[in-house]
């Protein structure tokens, strides 16, 4: 496999509010593509989609300055409700000769679909900044396709219950197979800066999983408390005697935590949900 080349490379990715089935749906439904898929004043005229592994997909567009624009491919793995690869093809004077690659995953968390896509072997940096502009203006319009089709907004997590278990372990080899083989989880990555794991029963996350941060320290599992403001709730906790061990910090889709132990060393974190507009 030829490595993806950074400089023709691009990551975009978004949290949308609706079950991952629904939002998998919503990338192979020309019904639900022609609502869409092309950005800001961008409209999608036409869809023919065959999603399946050797199908074939044309879409037509209207771009913003009123002419019309076709796009076509092929779909190399459609691992439904999971993950689809396909060819993307412009069709113009320039591009009929440039086949390029679009992988989107799709990653159920509680309340949504974490949606990451890739796009690669673009043929230019600046086409790589134009399909960035692109696709955040189509996600854009994925996310307000399902914020008002909900019938009832999720509601928030409780203040003040726990949330989240998070397992610090010095061999995530070791404990991720002890409590797949106990419990009969499944475990499925998730990306960021640290290795993570989130365990799953069926589809739902019950719980995470990452190396232990401190050297030396023991494995624990650390119970996480829904908090209104973490900043607020970190500062009061430690006038009450509670020791910082892991100052705020934002994660992508998930929210704000921090990480404290209680006057006793009782270890524990807490978190403030991401605000979905």
């Amino acid at each position: 496999m030829t490595p993806s080349n950074p400089i023709t490379t691009l990551h975009v990715r978004r949290f949308i509010p609706a079950p991952r089935a629904r939002v998998f749906a919503a990338f192979v439904q020309p019904e639900d593509l022609t609502k869409w898929l092309g950005p800001g004043p961008c409209q999608c005229l036409r869809v023919r989609v065959d999603a399946r592994q050797g199908g074939k997909y044309e879409v037509r567009m209207k771009t913003s300055d009123g002419s019309e624009v076709d796009v076509q491919g092929e779909y190399l793995e459609v691992r439904t409700p999971e993950r689809l690869v396909l060819t993307w093809q412009w069709i113009g004077e320039d591009w009929d000769k440039t086949v390029t690659q679009v992988s989107v995953d799709f990653l159920e968390l509680d309340g949504g679909t974490d949606v990451q896509l890739t796009h690669e072997r673009l043929p230019s940096a600046k086409s790589r900044d134009n399909h960035v502009r692109g696709w955040n203006g189509c996600f854009d319009k994925l996310e307000k396709l399902f914020a008002p089709a909900e019938a009832e907004p999720a509601p928030s997590m409780p203040v003040g219950q726990f949330c989240w278990n998070e397992l610090l372990t010095s061999d995530v080899g070791v404990a991720g197979k002890f409590y797949t083989q106990l419990f009969g989880w499944t475990e499925s990555p998730f990306p960021g800066a640290v290795p993570y794991t989130i365990f799953r029963q069926g589809e739902k996350g019950v719980g995470g999983m990452m190396p232990q941060q401190q050297p030396g320290t023991p494995p624990i599992w650390l119970a996480y408390i829904t908090v209104a403001d973490c900043d607020a709730s970190a500062a009061q906790a430690e006038k009450f005697g509670a020791k910082l061990c892991m100052p705020p910090k934002d994660i992508p889709t998930i929210g704000r935590i921090a990480v404290l132990t209680d006057p006793l060393g009782t270890p524990f974190g807490i978190h403030q949900p991401e605000q979905k507009s």
